[in-house]
This record gives C-alpha cells, sequence and structure tokens, in this order.
C-alpha cells in the first residue's frame, strides 16, 4: 500500500497550546516581550519559531508564532523582514516584523491581528466611529 505524502501545517490547523510558555525555548532578548504578550493577550499560545525554507534552502527564520482565534502571526526580527515575510506569506502565514524595545506598540499591532473585529452595520468590515 502506497503511503499518501504528510500534509504541511496550513493556518486553519488547530491553535497552538493556550497560556503555555516555555520561555527556555527563546532567545532572552525576547523574554520579556512574549510574556508582556501573554499577560496583555489572554489564552492567546506562542510557540518557538523555525527556519523559513525556501527551494531546499534556509532563507532565515521566524523567532515566534503566535496563535488566537484561528488566526496564526509569525513573528519576524527587524532586519530580516525584507527576505523572510514574502517567503512566509507563500506559506500562507501572517507575519509581523518585530523589535524588542517595541513592546507596547507591538502588542497592539497583535491584538488587532489576532482579536475578531467587529462587523459595521453595513456589513462589510470595521466599523470606525
Amino acid at each position: 500500500e502506497e503511503k499518501q505524502p504528510a500534509i504541511p501545517q496550513r493556518p486553519s490547523d488547530p491553535p497552538l497550546a493556550d497560556g503555555v510558555l516555555d520561555l527556555d525555548l527563546f532567545d532572552r532578548r525576547w523574554h520579556e516581550l512574549l510574556r508582556q504578550i501573554q499577560k496583555a493577550i489572554p489564552g492567546v499560545g506562542i510557540e518557538p519559531g523555525g527556519d523559513v525554507v525556501v527551494n531546499g534552502r534556509v532563507i532565515g527564520s521566524y523567532l515566534a508564532e503566535i496563535a488566537g482565534n484561528g488566526v496564526r502571526l509569525r513573528l519576524v526580527e527587524r532586519g530580516a523582514g525584507e527576505v523572510v515575510r514574502p517567503a512566509i506569506a507563500g506559506e500562507c502565514f501572517d507575519s509581523l516584523v518585530v523589535d524588542p524595545a517595541m513592546v507596547p506598540e507591538l502588542i497592539d499591532l497583535i491584538r488587532e491581528a489576532i482579536e475578531p473585529q467587529p462587523i459595521a452595520r453595513d456589513g462589510k468590515g470595521r466599523e470606525d466611529g
């Protein structure tokens, strides 16, 4: 009997483990940022990053994957985004370029990306005002 090839993970796969954050799996300079994300956005899943591969070659990496409400967001360190983000998008993931110093702004951006947005009265999207 012939085996079927493994199906790669896509954003629709099951959510990451809620509330579990093993800081030993992350570079120390990201610990405070990750703690603050977990504290500010209850129930969010945070997993360590990995390599980004294109045509069998590692072209860079992402530092963490944040998941909530069926959305997965890969965090890419500032300076690597230009090369890595298009490859991440090609794998059907959203990404965000980050810097350890941008904690308050970054938490707002992540919250906006993963929290459900209200539907406008016209049914076409977010309600402003």
